[in-house]
């Protein structure tokens, strides 16, 4: 089980909201069942961006990213 925080509200028929970690990035949902959903795809595709930035760090720099001399 994953435990993400998040932040959402009501804007008319939608359910807005955000992961509290990337605020930046909004989506809907028409219930918070569905919003969650959505939700989880947003950190599904920020966590598998996150890992493809560091295998490239480490191909360009031949260290894992993060790891400093």
């Amino acid at each position: 089980m994953i435990d993400v925080k998040y932040t959402y509200w009501q804007s008319g028929v939608w359910l807005l909201g955000y992961l509290d970690d990337y605020p930046e990035h909004w989506t809907q949902g028409k219930d918070v069942p569905e919003l969650e959903e959505m939700l989880l795809d947003l950190y599904e595709i920020f966590k598998r961006d996150e890992a493809k930035a560091a295998v490239w760090a480490a191909s360009v720099t031949g260290r894992p990213a993060g790891c400093r001399r």
